[in-house]
């Protein structure tokens, strides 16, 4: 079973935290945060592509753990 590990999400749940936000971003390659779609499109592909892809977890989160 593969899993999915998303990083900070652009969601209601982290508005009005816009600082901190903001310095996570600049703490990855890609200088942003996740959107809903970055993690989506992530799953998609994971379920359309899986089929020799076994026991993984996949880091949605821009490189910030590189």
């Amino acid at each position: 079973m593969n899993s999915i590990a998303p990083g900070i999400v652009q969601t209601r749940w982290v508005e009005g935290h816009q600082d901190h936000i903001m310095r996570l971003a600049e703490g990855t390659p890609l200088d942003r945060i996740a959107t809903p779609e970055d993690v989506a499109e992530t799953v998609c592909s994971l379920i359309s592509h899986s089929h020799f892809v076994k026991g993984d977890l996949i880091k949605v989160d821009g490189g910030s753990f590189i």
